[in-house]
């Protein structure tokens, strides 16, 4: 699943939670998330929380950023297809959060559709690598 840059910001609050839809995730909540996708991040709560992004980086990384930079590196992968259906499927009002997302990933030819009783992201081109 392949988005712009325009859609990977919008998207933001929905996986911080920070948008009064979707669950408020704190800090070493949006490392578990990020996790099951592929991640091996570490939340240190003894050395500022979220992990730094670069090593020149002083103070460690606020939810928005560490949230920005993962949901860019899953960009163009099915893993961001099955994020954003876990945040859907999880959130307080899913009717709602998948109208509210819809309209960011819609006009780059993606839907969130209610299949039986759960949210699934459909859409774009799916490349099978050639052996």
């Amino acid at each position: 699943m392949k988005l712009t840059e325009y859609a990977v910001i919008e998207l933001i609050p929905f996986v911080t939670g920070d948008n009064g839809i979707s669950i408020r995730r704190s800090g070493s909540q949006l490392v578990s998330l990020f996790n099951k996708y592929g991640y091996r991040d570490i939340y240190d709560s003894q050395n500022g929380g979220l992990p730094k992004l670069t090593e020149k980086q002083t103070l460690n990384t606020s939810r928005k950023d560490y949230t920005k930079s993962r949901l860019s590196l899953l960009n163009g992968k099915n893993e961001l297809r099955c994020l954003l259906e876990s945040i859907i499927n999880e959130s307080v009002n899913r009717e709602q959060c998948a109208d509210e997302i819809n309209q960011i990933i819609s006009p780059e030819n993606f839907q969130a559709k209610l299949d039986k009783n759960v949210y699934i992201i459909i859409g774009g081109k799916i490349v099978h690598k050639q052996t």
